[in-house]
């Protein structure tokens, strides 16, 4: 079973009454992109209606920016969240085109520094609490019902 099918499976055990739809490929490539596009712009519940929410559960910095550019484009609000390898911190993040800055300017604090994600070593990590973390992300993601803030994003207005 591919990650995404194992998260719908589980996300559909939790809550029956959402509409899960998964797509196992790399967004960041053109011909999927326009699907990607497509589904967040049309795939609502109502024909023809963009999604409510885009939650992007997508592990690199690549996948992120490819989102954040198709929710530009979109107009449609998505939530980023993300743990680190280590499991000692996490990220939440709200974007709402227009409204709020959007991830590229505001990006986690590992590409603000300009250290590569492919450059840190995965060898031997020992993250026996990446479970706990993530589950502390995902409980505070969930609970922050309401974390637009005011100011808008220069580079996308």
């Amino acid at each position: 079973m591919t990650k995404v099918e194992a998260a719908r499976a589980t996300l559909q055990l939790i809550n029956p009454d959402v509409t899960f739809e998964t797509r196992c490929y790399d967004i960041t490539s053109t011909s999927n992109y326009e699907d990607f596009f497509s589904l967040i712009s049309h795939g609502g519940v109502r024909e023809g209606s963009p999604v409510s929410l885009v939650l992007a559960c997508v592990d690199n910095y690549g996948a992120r920016m490819t989102i954040n550019m198709a929710c530009n484009e979109a107009n449609q609000p998505w939530m980023e969240s993300g743990v680190s390898e280590n499991a000692v911190s996490g990220h939440i993040q709200f974007c709402l085109p227009g409204r709020t800055a959007c991830f590229e300017c505001t990006p986690p604090i590992l590409v603000q520094s300009g250290i590569s994600e492919k450059t840190l070593k995965r060898d031997g990590v020992c993250a026996a609490s990446l479970p706990t973390t993530m589950g502390i992300v995902s409980a505070l993601l969930v609970s922050s019902k309401d974390t637009r803030i005011a100011r808008g994003c220069y580079q996308c207005e």
